[in-house]
């Protein structure tokens, strides 16, 4: 019996977990990766599918473009960004992360960046120096998922 219980409440939890989910990536999460992969292009539009593990964003842009991405997800947070495929000439995410190390380099040499890159490193396992756009995207969506 006490078994039973603990399978449904599981199960139960895991649908709550993929309602809200599906509730980001509808209402923020898709034109929020699209402003990551490519912010100089112009959203048209998007549609995600998730998956055990894992979800598909496809991204539709004016100018013809169309990226799709793979998003890994653990227990409490997503922890990968993939390129499946993309056909800008640009690739994704590397304007977003040639502007984030531009304004961390203005922070060299100091307190504040030391602080700043300490915390960040611990959460990617990574040098900052060593972060790709991709990695900057990660931490993005997933303060959102947080405050949403």
């Amino acid at each position: 019996m006490k078994a039973s219980f603990f399978i449904l409440t599981l199960s139960l939890l895991s649908r709550y977990a993929d309602a809200q989910i599906d509730d980001y990536f509808r209402q923020r999460g898709v034109m929020l990766l699209a402003q990551c992969a490519h912010p100089t292009n112009t959203f048209r539009n998007g549609a995600y599918q998730t998956e055990d593990g894992y979800v598909i964003v496809d991204i539709y842009y004016q100018e013809g473009v169309h990226t799709r991405l793979k998003i890994y997800r653990g227990d409490a947070c997503f922890t990968g960004v993939a390129v499946l495929s993309d056909d800008d000439i640009f690739p994704p995410f590397r304007f977003l992360g040639s502007i984030l190390k531009t304004l961390l380099q203005q922070y060299e040499d100091s307190e504040q960046r030391d602080e700043l890159a300490r915390q960040l490193e611990s959460i990617l396992r990574k040098r900052l120096e060593e972060w790709s756009g991709a990695d900057w995207s990660l931490l993005i969506i997933n303060l959102d998922y947080f405050s949403f």
